[in-house]
């Protein structure tokens, strides 16, 4: 995440003067998402940041370069259009991948951090698990016709997030000095949320099998 706070910042930072050294500047910028390598595995915050750095990116051009203005169509403007649009299409296909949408792996990335300070562990761990329910709630609504193969991906996570709520997760707390009694609601209800997931993922597979 981190990186992708930096890669933000650089964007932003970056000026222009003229069309060519505005479309030279998209590259070099997309080029940096590219290199992010956002995948199936990426925490799903980082897929959101690159999808909005790379609209950013797009609604760049096309103010630059208006959808009707016939340069977008010379070289290496409608290269640099066709990489846009190409790494959009692969970020939105990415969203639609069921298995990116792990509350259980993001929580273990938190705890496990050892610089972060014990008082911005519990802050933090307690905001991921209040959004739990509508964090799944979004997650299906947002996917539409997923990869069976992902669905499944997507049920092996959740039963890993599942297991270390469970079992891992208390033991993560007292090591990190953290009290787990406030936190035992709102981890059953991410608890529940992500059955309640699993559930829709199983529903999905069986819908696309019939």
């Amino acid at each position: 995440m981190r990186t992708f706070v930096l890669l933000c910042l650089t964007i932003a930072l970056n000026s222009c003067h003229s069309v060519e050294n505005t479309f030279q500047r998209i590259a070099a910028d997309l080029t940096l998402v590219e290199q992010s390598n956002i995948s199936t595995y990426s925490p799903f915050d980082s897929l959101v940041l690159a999808i909005h750095l790379v609209d950013s990116l797009q609604t760049q051009a096309d103010q630059i370069l208006p959808i009707d203005d016939p340069k977008r169509l010379e070289t290496p403007y409608s290269q640099i259009l066709n990489r846009l649009v190409t790494y959009q299409q692969h970020l939105e296909d990415l969203q639609q991948n069921a298995s990116l949408y792990n509350i259980g792996a993001e929580l273990q990335r938190l705890i496990t951090q050892p610089k972060l300070p014990i008082a911005a562990k519990m802050e933090n761990t307690q905001e991921i698990l209040r959004i739990a329910p509508n964090y799944y709630e979004q997650a299906k609504l947002k996917l539409i016709h997923p990869d069976t193969s992902s669905l499944q991906l997507a049920i092996r996570k959740q039963i890993l997030g599942i297991h270390f709520l469970n079992n891992n997760y208390p033991d993560s707390l007292i090591k990190a000095q953290l009290m787990a009694e406030p936190f035992d609601t709102l981890v059953e209800e991410c608890r529940f949320a992500m059955k309640d997931y699993i559930a829709w993922c199983n529903s999905q597979i069986i819908e696309q099998s019939q």
